[in-house]
This record gives C-alpha cells, structure tokens and sequence, in this order.
C-alpha cells in the first residue's frame, strides 16, 4: 500500500468514527473491534480502485458491516437457563420447561420404592441369590433418589 492510499484510509476513517462511536455505544460493542473491521473494510476497497463516489461508497458499506455484526450479536446473545422466563411468571426458567431425561413423576417414584422394597423382603433360597437380588435392589433403589 502506498503513501497515498494510506492517507487516504486514515481520512475516510476519520469520516466515519462518529458512526462506529454511535453503534459502538447504542449496540455495546467493542470501538477498537468496530474500527478494525473499518480500516479492513476501507483498504479492501480502496484496493478495487473502481468506486467513483469513495467517501459516501465508504460510508454505505462501513455501516452495512456494523450493523451486519449488530444483527450477528443479537441473534447469538446467550440466555442463561436460569433466568426467569417473565417476570410475570415467578420463578420460572427455561430450565424448567425443557424436556428431562432425570425429571420423574413423584407418583412413579414412589410406587417404584414400594415395588423394590417388596422384591427385597422375598425370602431368597441361596445366600449368594439373596447377596445379588439386596445389592441390584439397593443400587435401584439409590437410583430412585
């Protein structure tokens, strides 16, 4: 890149910091970020050579980029599973409403218990029997919990 081309990325920059100051703060989004994708955006034009209108060429097109990257970041924004759903709502999360593998019925659980304890006071006829059938109902049974 030339002396003049680097002259002329420095002014066409300085012509549209106001814009990446405006997004920078309305959007919070990071200046130093805003102003790379600018000065890259602007040597790749400048490198086409092609652009009668330059400044408001550069103009349009830096504040497509940003508001590209606004969209980018709202559509990517993190939602904690903890935060509540509405305020309206009380304490509902969105933990609450996805699907659990691990979530049973309370019902089921306990009629679970019961069933598992019942096969466990069976009277087994070999020692070694009645250790395994204990050891598989007491595993169950903690698996319950």
């Amino acid at each position: 890149m030339t002396r003049e081309q680097e002259q002329l990325v420095l002014a066409l920059l300085e012509q549209v910091t106001p814009l990446l100051h405006r997004y920078a703060v309305s959007a919070t989004l990071d200046y130093d970020d805003l102003y790379q994708d600018a000065s890259i955006l602007i040597m790749d034009i400048i490198a086409r050579r092609g652009v009668h209108a330059l400044p408001s060429y550069v103009w349009v097109s830096v504040r497509n980029r940003i508001l590209t990257k606004v969209k980018y970041h709202r559509i990517r924004q993190a939602v904690s599973l903890d935060a509540p759903i509405t305020a309206d709502q009380g304490n509902l999360t969105l933990a609450d409403v996805l699907p659990s593998p691990y979530r049973v019925d309370p019902l089921t659980l306990v009629l679970g218990r019961e069933r598992i304890e019942e096969l466990l006071r069976r009277p087994r006829r070999k020692f070694c029997q009645a250790r395994v059938v204990r050891e598989l109902g007491e595993t169950a049974l903690a698996s319950l919990l």
